[in-house]
């Protein structure tokens, strides 16, 4: 018989620090060793409460909160695990700066920010174990299959800081891509998206991007991307509505370019390249950029 343990009930009151901070997140964090899927199922199935009711896994905290947490047994089933050696390494390696209270890494691809389904190693638990520092969060997100930039932060109030200079457009955002095909001759796309939600909800949004070439070969682009906007997956799909596909995009694949695809490594060339910002502590302008990974220098080298 597997051993388990369990903690007791908890009451805990939310201080100013982690107002506005999202139910699963501050329990991911307080929680160290549980993984997120574990905790969203107990918030769904109603065993969290604050304030004596039900709440979603994205309820924002506010201050004076009391969320009351079950007893919870912890086994090998819910437990989070990340022993790599290899790994810790990996990711030490590819932070390109760092400063008292936020950090940026350059993202390998297959990684995931954090914990998931069928996920044993991701970025935050990573940097937490690292840094020691029980403070970790993402300023932003970058898919599983997208490599480049990716700021993190180390307190609540810096993410604060950092998220409203991303809603007001202060940091930009560089991306590189390697394109089937040719693009049109327009610098600047705009497309409305239209996003599923819950299967029958649709949410109607604009996205806006800037292209640039850098490079032409006979059958393929590598371009720059500059997003005006934040959606979920909006370069992936603007360049799937314009008649083109990212090598190595299958979900939102052109069906014409499906042989190259093929010839190619399973894996998405989207890589976040180039980041700017105007650090908030030293009031100085931060360029920071993030090399390809061996396989992307080889693709765009050997393509000709």
């Amino acid at each position: 018989m597997k051993k388990k343990f369990f903690t007791k009930i908890k009451s805990i009151k939310i201080s100013e620090k982690y107002v506005s901070q999202r139910i699963d997140n501050f329990l991911f964090s307080y929680y160290k060793i549980l993984s997120k899927k574990y905790i969203q199922k107990i918030i769904r199935k109603g065993e969290v409460r604050i304030n004596k009711k039900r709440i979603k896994n994205f309820y924002n905290l506010n201050f004076k909160d009391i969320i009351r947490i079950p007893p919870i047994y912890i086994t090998k089933k819910n437990q989070f695990y990340n022993n790599s050696f290899f790994f810790f390494k990996k990711i030490l390696n590819n932070i390109l700066y760092e400063n008292k209270v936020f950090l940026i890494i350059n993202k390998p691809i297959k990684i995931s920010v954090h914990n998931g389904i069928n996920t044993k190693n991701n970025i935050i638990f990573t940097i937490k174990n690292i840094k020691c520092n029980k403070y970790i969060e993402l300023v932003h997100r970058l898919d599983k299959n997208t490599s480049g930039c990716l700021i993190l932060s180390k307190s609540f109030k810096i993410l604060k800081k950092l998220n409203t200079m991303i809603k007001k457009n202060k940091i930009k955002k560089i991306y590189h891509l390697l394109c089937n095909g040719f693009l049109t001759k327009k610098k600047y796309i705009y497309i409305k998206i239209k996003n599923n939600l819950n299967n029958n909800l649709k949410i109607l949004y604009n996205s806006l991007n800037k292209f640039n070439y850098i490079k032409i070969y006979k059958t393929f682009s590598l371009l720059e991307v500059i997003p005006y906007t934040g959606k979920k997956h909006q370069i992936r799909i603007n360049i799937k509505k314009i008649g083109n596909t990212i090598i190595g995009d299958y979900r939102y694949l052109n069906n014409k370019y499906n042989y190259i695809n093929k010839i190619f490594y399973n894996r998405l060339f989207l890589h976040s390249k180039k980041i700017k910002l105007i650090c908030p502590i030293l009031n100085k302008i931060l360029i920071i950029n993030a090399p390809y990974d061996n396989l992307f220098y080889k693709i765009i080298n050997k393509i000709y």
